[in-house]
């Protein structure tokens, strides 16, 4: 039998970070924020969109040629269809209103349609017939713009009878019409909305447009959701993202952000822009803006951590949305703000200066002008936590980016998650804060846990080792993404989270990376029909509460498979968390400070590479117990343990 022994001795100068169980999302690539919306058209804007450029390939390391269904990742989320004319060239042609009529940006879709019954279609929308939904179209029939005259006006030769515009869904396998709405055209742009109580109908479903007769419309913006969404978001994936209690959601990227305009996002619904997705290649829907993503941060009760665009913006763009999202009401970005009808809650207290700023600037030279971009926006919030990176460069140009912006850095942003070398970051801050009186942590804003295994998989094909460096795989069984739906890159991040939280709060904060519909790489899966874990979101879901608990010294006395980490709260409470990364059920004795057992939890699967799908779930959630001072660890498994103190309380 293999020991642990716990001792109430302290391990770390403080107790673990408040942040340490964090999410990212990265807007502009992928179906992460499209994922968590209740939107359910694709292109809502009919816009010209390139889906996929030449970055998005080797980010999930699969070719071209092997995208597709049959890649592991893979549900219906991905499986978007955008507009397409009725008809062909023969019922209908598309051009754009280019300076003219231009409604949604500089452009909308002129739809020329040449017969009866032309217009456009969306394929594979998912209905329910257990909920209503509403539909809205922001469109016109080309032709002199004018307003029915007021009463008591007449106004000859002037038709303000509308064109009527059919909204039609058909069930896409047995092609049957299961709804039909009317909306009449006029002829100035106009937003109609169409209450659809019950489609009556479950499964997916086409939607139309068509008119009876040969028309030119102007179509500027759709939208078809749920009548059952929460202020815009999901309500399957609110619940999901509350049950995993992230402690902060750092947004709206990643490389997207580093060419984010914020203010488009403030606008109402159907007037944002859609804009190119900078980086990824795409569109950015501008579905959720920042008001959005403040409001969902509430909702679940994270800490949002904004990140700040310097490639493309100015050290004034960065003060201004600084002030909007903190400023007083009667500050020139608050009224702004309070014209939006937007009431803040809370502050946002982390701006994260860039991502991946090496690829703009050497060390010093974004240490500089990191100073710049913090000297203006604390003008706007003086309060506010700066996180200044340093993987781009390396640990060794640490000490003279400190030397540079030390003054106005609050926490140091690393991208490794080996624990010796954390240290090593950990000792430099150390003695700078010592010198100089600050207070400054470490974190990791975006973290990957390891796409490698120690054993061979049952599928020899399967490689154990995974090379980031590989060019695009036409093996799906070899591109990063269908390794990250495993339950083996699970159990790897639930060992990352046990290093993190054994260094304490020096290290104060870690964002998994993603959130929702990174091609694997998520907590959250969120196709069309419902949301789940992913095997990922089991793992972590199993940490938080961690924060303001403090990591005891211990030894365990086991084989390299099994890692463990103590906590000990400020009262009598103590954790325990146990690792089995081996195909054998492994039985561990506890040598432990008196302490009564509350409750424990191991999540684990019969193989390495388990998932979790729509329709089906390999991972498994058991109670766990000591008995007789040993505990039996489920091969594959983490497990969790929560005691009291054993002492008695003196009256």
């Amino acid at each position: 039998m293999q020991k642990l022994t716990v001792s109430r001795k302290r391990g770390t100068i403080m107790p673990v970070g408040q942040y340490v169980c964090g999410h990212f999302i990265e807007d502009g690539f992928g179906a992460q924020s499209e994922g968590m919306r209740a939107e359910m058209l694709f292109n809502r804007a009919f816009k010209d969109i390139s889906k996929h450029p030449y970055q998005f390939f080797p980010a999930i390391n699969i070719h071209k040629d092997a995208y597709g269904p049959h890649c592991a990742f893979w549900h219906s989320a991905y499986e978007d269809c955008d507009w397409e004319v009725i008809g062909g060239e023969q019922g209908a042609r598309i051009s754009r209103t280019i300076g003219n009529c231009s409604y949604m940006g500089n452009d909308a879709m002129l739809v020329t349609i040449l017969q009866n019954g032309g217009g456009l279609t969306q394929d594979r929308i998912w209905l329910d017939k257990s909920r209503s939904y509403t539909f809205s179209l922001t469109a016109m029939r080309e032709g002199h713009k004018y307003s029915p005259p007021l009463p008591g006006y007449a106004i000859e030769d002037l038709d303000f009878s509308g064109v009527p515009l059919y909204v039609t869904f058909t069930d896409m396998d047995s092609g049957k019409e299961v709804y039909k709405g009317e909306i009449k055209l006029a002829p100035t742009m106009e937003t109609n909305e169409l209450a659809i109580k019950t489609p009556g109908f479950t499964g997916w479903a086409r939607l139309s447009l068509t008119v009876g007769d040969p028309a030119n419309v102007i179509f500027s913006w759709a939208s078809l959701r749920p009548d059952d969404h929460i202020e815009g978001w999901r309500p399957d994936v609110v619940s999901l993202l509350k049950s995993l209690k992230p402690a902060v959601i750092r947004f709206p990227g990643g490389c997207f952000a580093s060419f984010f305009n914020w203010r488009e996002g403030i606008r109402p619904r159907e007037s944002r822009t859609p804009l190119p997705s900078y980086y990824w290649g795409g569109m950015h829907n501008n579905e959720a803006g920042m008001d959005d993503y403040l409001r969902l941060c509430e909702m679940v009760g994270a800490e949002p951590q904004v990140l700040v665009p310097m490639m493309a913006g100015t050290p004034f763009e960065a003060y201004e949305m600084v002030q909007y999202l903190n400023g007083d009401d009667e500050t020139h970005m608050g009224k702004l703000r309070k014209l939006n009808g937007v009431t803040r809650g809370n502050k946002v207290k982390f701006f994260e200066m860039e991502n991946e700023a090496g690829r703009k600037w050497s060390a010093l030279q974004y240490a500089a002008e990191f100073n710049k971009f913090a000297e203006m926006m604390r003008k706007a919030d003086p309060d506010i936590s700066l996180m200044m990176e340093v993987y781009s460069y390396g640990i060794k140009w640490l000490p003279q980016m400190l030397e540079i912006a030390g003054g106005q850095a609050n926490i140091i942003i690393t991208r490794a998650v080996n624990k010796d070398f954390l240290n090593r970051y950990i000792d430099v801050l150390r003695e700078y804060n010592k010198k100089n009186g600050t207070k400054i942590r470490l974190a990791n804003t975006e973290w990957l846990p390891n796409a490698s295994w120690h054993e061979p998989f049952e599928d020899p094909e399967y490689p154990q080792a995974f090379d980031w460096g590989v060019e695009p795989q036409m093996d799906d069984r070899k591109n990063s993404r269908s390794r990250m739906i495993r339950w083996f890159y699970a159990l790897n991040g639930a060992k990352t989270m046990m290093d993190y939280i054994s260094l304490g709060g020096e290290f104060i904060l870690a964002n998994f990376n993603n959130c929702c519909n990174t091609w694997g790489g998520n907590v959250i899966e969120s196709a069309k029909e419902k949301a789940w874990l992913s095997p990922a979101g089991y793992s972590m879901g199993m940490f938080p509460g961690v924060d303001g608990m403090w990591p005891l010294e211990h030894k365990l006395d086991a084989d390299e498979t099994v890692s463990a980490v103590a906590l000990a709260d400020e009262g009598e409470g103590l954790q325990l968390f146990l690792l089995n990364l081996s195909g054998d059920e492994k039985s561990i004795e506890l040598d432990m400070p008196p302490a009564n057992f509350v409750s424990g939890e191991s999540r684990y699967a019969n193989h390495p590479l388990a998932r979790a799908q729509l329709n089906s779930n390999d991972i498994i959630i058991t109670s766990a117990s000591p008995e007789n001072g040993a505990i039996n660890l489920p091969k594959y498994s983490l497990t969790k343990l929560v005691f009291t103190s054993g002492k008695k309380k003196s009256k």
